[in-house]
């Protein structure tokens, strides 16, 4: 129980210290730099060398596992060593081509972009909201990186030395003493870290563009609740219509300004990694929940088995997550226009001869932003769906297929 605690004590001190932190992604400015996706200290060249230098060796590892694929299909002996070379080209394969699409200066953007709380920084509600949304990134990657720990070591001291797919071969012998092998089997674990890293990042981010969008839609809800109020009073014409059309459009203007740049950065910026980001995760997690069954079929719940379940089932909850934090992205977005048209602002606001002008604008910006907010996100998987839990079940629904039919091609034993 001693141990328990200090580890409790530990946790809740390491998450104290991050929430004190202005910047929301510091911790993954850490993961980025351990697990070689960026380093971004500047005038520190040696440093960044070694850096470079150390994201060699994945690559190296990386080579490895090609040269040893090559060897076993040059001189076949078993399906199932082949599968497990594939597997883990394949998880490096994705982990490397999502490093590739999380640009540097993009991200970069979007992060500084999501950092500004000026919108609203003085609302306590909004305040706790962000807090809150913190908070929860904070404690998905913590938990996230534990879970990955715990794997790792399961594969480590259960694993490692019965598998000899993973050790350090030439020409389908192992070379290298146990040391060396126990060194390369670490190293070989940090692709799969990666590959959830790299998720990380962008489900965090996903998740900070869902709270922005959501008090963009608190915003647009005070709008309709001022001119709810002040409806007897513009339909009389009182004194003070000057006012309330003055705030009015200062306060619709900094929704519309608000709304616009979130989908300046969804579309123009972020879109573009979102979307083959998404490719990968869906179809990558497919072929792996694939392989997997097949291991599966193959060998029978081993030592080794367990651990692919372990990672298979993390790539289905990646999906799941992945899926339903753009489809809930898009609902706050289309809500947007829904919010707007209950406001019922024909009836709420009056044309007046004095204030036609400002009538005018605001109606036709009311009509634009209805608009904008009927269609989705283009965010999409493949060019012809957008994401969403749809896509999820299709994920299911093809992996199951798939594994029924690699039964049934192995027949009854």
């Amino acid at each position: 129980m001693g141990l328990v605690s200090r580890i409790i004590q530990a946790y809740r001190a390491l998450e104290s210290r991050l929430l004190e932190c202005s910047d929301q992604f510091v911790l993954l400015r850490y993961l980025a730099i351990v697990f070689a996706i960026r380093y971004d200290a500047a005038g520190k060249r040696i440093r960044q060398a070694l850096w470079y230098l150390y994201r060699l060796m994945y690559l190296a590892v990386y080579a490895s596992y090609w040269y040893k694929l090559y060897w076993k299909l040059a001189h076949w002996t078993n399906a199932l060593s082949a599968v497990n070379l594939l597997s883990v080209i394949w998880i490096y394969t994705g982990a490397l081509l999502r490093v590739i699409l999380i640009d540097r200066a993009v991200l970069g953007q979007l992060q500084r972009f999501l950092n500004d709380h000026s919108f609203r920084e003085r609302d306590p509600e909004v305040q706790t909201v962000r807090f809150r949304m913190k908070r929860r990134n904070i404690r998905f990657m913590l938990v996230t990186m534990g879970a990955l720990v715990v794997e790792v070591a399961i594969y480590m001291g259960t694993n490692l030395r019965e598998q000899t797919d993973f050790m350090l071969q030439y020409r389908g012998q192992i070379v290298g003493g146990r040391l060396v092998n126990e060194v390369l089997g670490l190293i070989s674990t940090f692709g799969g870290i990666l590959y959830v890293v790299v998720f990380d990042i962008v489900y965090t981010t996903i998740n900070a563009f869902r709270v922005e969008m959501a008090i963009l839609k608190d915003s647009f809800s005070h709008v309709g609740v001022m001119m709810s109020r002040n409806r007897t009073r513009v339909s009389m014409g009182s004194m003070r219509d000057d006012q309330f059309w003055r705030e009015l459009q200062e306060q619709f203007k900094c929704c519309v300004q608000r709304h616009a740049e979130l989908l300046r950065l969804q579309i123009t910026e972020f879109r573009w990694i979102l979307g083959p980001f998404s490719f990968i995760q869906y179809y990558g997690s497919f072929v792996l929940i694939g392989s997997y069954s097949f291991v599966v079929i193959s060998e029978g719940f081993t030592g080794i088995v367990i651990t692919y379940i372990g990672f298979a089932l993390l790539l289905v909850l990646e999906s799941f997550l992945l899926c339903q934090s753009v489809g809930a992205l898009n609902e706050l977005h289309t809500s947007i226009g829904r919010t707007l048209y209950e406001f019922e602002w024909p009836n709420h606001l009056r044309q007046t001869v004095r204030h036609a002008s400002a009538y005018r604008h605001t109606r036709l910006n009311f009509l634009i932003v209805m608009i904008r907010t009927q269609r989705d996100l283009p965010v999409t998987i493949d060019g012809l769906k957008t994401i969403g839990m749809n896509r999820f079940a299709d994920l299911l629904n093809n992996s199951y297929t798939l594994l029924t039919l690699l039964m049934q091609l192995k027949g009854p034993t």
